[in-house]
């Protein structure tokens, strides 16, 4: 099953400075090679994937803060999203996602807070989950989402980041993701289905921001 209790949930801060091992390398058709690690954090199995790009920073930035629009390039069937809150160094917001069947793992209800940090070489996007109770502000949504999907699992450790670090004329891109999905799913399965998905999302985020930077370049 599920992990049910951990020493210390994973940290954004034992996240950047882990030791992680390469585990696999994956070609995405636009991205290129993109290498796969894996590190265990706070008894977390955490992933992370990195590639190589020449897309500005601020472009992919612009990609993963568009909480609403990640539907429209993720390889994740994102069914409803909010912004909830947004300033510019944080964005509060909630996503639905409908897991596909080959999973065997319910349907995901989150709700993130995610804190921007830009730099001159370096931007962050690092989210956590938000914790709502009762007295919360965002409680009324926040119950009315569950009562509409009772059978949603809320995870209960969903930590990660999208980091963009410039070196020379390419971008450093990294994609990390800690979670445990709750739910009866057995942690195994969990594993597996992310060490398969968190590199085609990062791809499939390249892809994206490219197509972003080339509409830019022609409104110029």
């Amino acid at each position: 099953m599920s992990s049910i209790a951990w020493a210390s949930p994973p940290t954004h801060y034992n996240i950047e400075s882990a030791k992680w091992r390469h585990i696999s390398d994956r070609h995405h058709k636009t991205a290129g090679t993109i290498t796969v690690w894996d590190a265990t954090i706070g008894g977390i199995s955490c992933y992370k994937g990195m590639a190589t790009t020449q897309t500005e920073p601020y472009v992919m930035l612009d990609v993963v803060s568009d909480v609403v629009g990640t539907s429209k390039w993720s390889g994740v069937a994102v069914t409803e999203a909010k912004q909830l809150f947004r300033s510019p160094g944080q964005i509060d917001f909630y996503q639905f996602l409908d897991v596909p069947n080959w999973t065997l793992a319910n349907d995901r209800r989150l709700f993130l807070t995610a804190d921007i940090e830009q730099r001159p070489q370096f931007i962050g996007f690092r989210w956590d989950r938000l914790n709502i109770d009762e007295n919360h502000p965002y409680w009324d949504f926040y119950a009315d989402v569950r009562s509409r999907y009772p059978e949603s699992v809320e995870p209960p450790v969903n930590v990660g980041g999208w980091y963009f670090v410039k070196r020379n004329n390419n971008v450093e891109v990294s994609y990390v993701a800690c979670v445990d999905a709750g739910g009866l799913i057995l942690t195994s399965i969990q594993n597996e289905v992310t060490k398969r998905t968190l590199p085609d999302n990062l791809g499939n985020m390249l892809q994206e921001a490219k197509k972003r930077s080339i509409l830019r370049s022609d409104t110029l």
